[in-house]
């Protein structure tokens, strides 16, 4: 017998007597036989007329998803997105007021904490990392960096929180180089192997002698709360497929994380060719196949647009984050029909996983608001020098804790030659001093800009 398809390359021979029955090992299937193979030489193929198929032509030109998820207009955008709307996106700090002069820096890196964050069903931590973690070296590799961290952060939660790495609902992954990606997924899957959290994995320009920093969310103990997963890893036309040991979506109680959402074509899992879009530029044709993604994803989790609290996009080198997070803004309040002004966290990154150029993950909720919550995310621009970073970063946090307490602070910052982490945690334990803000749960992003 020789098995022949239109799109295979070589036939596939099976020689008479090269295949024989075999009992079920089971035993126990009743009338069922296995088939053994022995032999199976692969022959060329024979040549043939050129053919095309066009029921994959519709998927492979993009028709398909065009029809049935319409790119953002400029027209549509310019209706539904105004200047007044940039106050969803962060700005950066560029300016202090504060005149103090003079701090000692010092290099001792943030304690690990974990916080609740008010009225959502979550609990936040810190930074994690080899730093925070205090944990010494060397390792051979990032993967066994990431091993002996995960070890650690689940003996910390356990002892000091009677916790465990199956409470993670998402998880943020730092590394300083995606490629080692494939092999830090192979570590990170042995810590969540059942039901693994959404999650986001981004190269971040870490210190040196990090590899890998986390920042999870938890919910509450065992029986505060249910906790649904979304874990589609079969090829469709529906959504993106997930390329790792994660959930497309986690929802702990009221609360939906979604995992980052890359723009894959899904049945092909490959970035689409903007040059088959008239008018989209390749970060628009990555955006707006994201957001078919993600809305698909929202829908079958019991959500969708309406109810995205913040949005934390990621990009690469050369994309304009202002009309990025215009167009975001906009597609949420096309999909919604409604006038949402969830927050929008920009942070351009110096690589992302596939080699997209935009990512993106949320955070929903129908009944919960920012404004209750206290989480706060803050844009530290590159500043002259160390005085000016602490007072940039005290002013910030002081204006912040007026609102009440502050649970979670995320600080996005471009390192640059007068300042990196270790003044930036001198500055930030300064400014956190006060009994507002003392129990926070601070997260750093170094990021390009």
């Amino acid at each position: 017998a020789v098995f022949d398809a239109p799109l295979f390359n070589q036939r596939l021979a099976l020689p008479e007597g090269s295949m024989e029955a075999c009992a079920h090992p089971s035993g126990e299937a009743d009338g069922v036989a296995l088939m053994s193979v022995r032999e199976a030489p692969l022959l060329e193929a024979k040549e043939k007329e050129p053919s095309r198929l066009d029921v994959l032509e519709e998927y492979s030109s993009l028709r398909y998803y065009h029809e049935t998820f319409p790119p953002m207009s400029e027209d549509r955008l310019a209706d539904l997105v105004t200047d007044e709307d940039s106050s969803c996106w962060c700005r950066p700090l560029t300016n202090a007021n504060s005149t103090a002069a003079g701090d000692s820096l010092s290099s001792m890196a943030l304690p690990p904490a974990l916080q609740r964050i008010s009225s959502l069903d979550l609990f936040a931590t810190s930074s994690l990392d080899v730093l925070s973690m205090e944990l010494s070296g060397p390792w051979d590799s990032a993967a066994a960096q990431c091993d002996a961290l995960l070890h650690s952060v689940s003996t910390w939660l356990a002892e000091r929180f009677d916790r465990c790495m199956q409470d993670v609902a998402f998880a943020e992954v730092q590394v300083s180089d995606l490629s080692c990606f494939e092999a830090v997924n192979t570590v990170y899957a042995r810590h969540f192997s059942e039901n693994p959290p959404a999650r986001v994995c981004i190269e971040t320009p870490l210190p040196a002698g990090v590899d890998v920093r986390l920042r999870l969310l938890l919910r509450p103990h065992e029986g505060a709360s249910g906790r649904d997963a979304l874990r589609v890893q079969s090829i469709s036309t529906w959504a993106m497929a997930c390329i790792g040991p994660y959930s497309q979506a986690q929802r702990c109680a009221d609360v939906l994380c979604s995992s980052g959402v890359l723009g894959l074509v899904p049945h092909s899992m490959a970035l689409p060719d903007a040059k088959l879009l008239e008018g989209l530029a390749q970060p628009e044709a990555e955006l707006w196949m994201l957001m078919r993604s993600l809305h698909n994803v929202l829908q079958v989790m019991g959500s969708g647009f309406q109810e995205i609290l913040m949005a934390q996009v990621y990009t690469t080198a050369g994309v304009d984050g202002t009309k990025i997070c215009r167009q975001v803004l906009a597609y949420f309040r096309e999909l919604s029909g409604t006038a949402v002004k969830p927050l929008i966290a920009f942070a351009e990154v110096p690589k992302l996983p596939k080699g997209a150029c935009v990512e993106m993950t949320v955070l929903c909720s129908p009944t919960a608001s920012l404004g209750d919550s206290h989480i706060k995310i803050v844009e530290a621009a590159s500043v002259s020098n160390t005085t000016d970073l602490a007072a940039v970063v005290r002013s910030c946090v002081e204006a912040m804790a007026t609102e009440g307490a502050l649970d979670a602070l995320q600080v996005q910052f471009s390192p640059s030659t007068f300042f990196g982490e270790p003044e930036l945690h001198n500055a930030l334990q300064a400014s956190l001093s006060t009994a507002d803000a003392a129990s926070c749960a601070v997260s750093l992003m170094p990021v390009v800009s």
